[in-house]
């Protein structure tokens, strides 16, 4: 079987989506699946603010606004603990996703064994750790414990131009597909499966398309 997943590492119900994507397929015994990383920005050509929280980066002014932001960090947070994840969305920072994407991708052409590692760990470091995921240094942090070439890891983050590419052809291909919720997934090129959903209604879904 094969799943192609439009996430982005912003994107709180990605990780959660991610997470019960692994727990059907364990279920099903589908573990060996191949699945692929695609691209899909949701703030393209956002400018990192690592020295603020995402919050303040939304520069909310009224209290109806603060609270509708409130009662968002809530929900997703009781979505993400379901599935055994514990958010701290209120003090995630406000940062560019590009080269967590272009790392992620690099892994995928070089090393696919470990790209689902990689994701794990960006997506925890971002909504769990709350570091700074648009940081070189806090990447390969993040990817060190893994059996990857730090040294050409530090030589594609340091060159914006690689996997940039990759980006735009995901980007098109999302657009040509009126990808407009994440996650978004494509099993065996044929079904299709938009935003969170949960382990057994995943598990009837997979079921009916092997």
């Amino acid at each position: 079987m094969k799943i192609e997943i439009f996430s982005d590492y912003a994107c709180p119900y990605c990780y959660i989506g991610k997470r019960h994507l692994e727990a059907a397929l364990k279920e099903l015994g589908l573990e060996d699946a191949q699945l692929i990383h695609r691209v899909y920005i949701l703030d393209p050509g956002k400018i990192s603010h690592p020295e603020r929280t995402y919050l303040e980066g939304l520069n909310l002014k009224t209290a109806e606004e603060k609270q509708h932001a409130a009662n968002t960090f809530a929900s997703i947070t009781r979505l993400a603990a379901d599935i055994g994840l514990a958010y701290h969305m209120d003090t995630m920072k406000d940062i560019s996703t590009e080269m967590a994407h272009r790392l992620t991708l690099w892994v995928q052409e070089t090393t696919p064994d470990q790209t689902q590692a990689v994701i794990d760990r960006i997506f925890h470091a971002h909504f769990i750790d709350n570091k700074d995921i648009s940081s070189k240094e806090v990447l390969l942090d993040i990817i060190s414990p893994l059996p990857l070439d730090p040294a050409e890891a530090s030589a594609v983050l340091d060159d914006p131009s690689r996997y940039v590419d990759q980006i735009f052809e995901d980007d098109d291909r999302a657009q040509q597909l009126d990808v407009d919720y994440i996650p978004y997934f494509i099993i065996n090129d044929s079904d299709h499966i938009s935003g969170v959903v949960n382990t057994e209604k995943l598990k009837a879904l997979l079921s009916q398309a092997k």
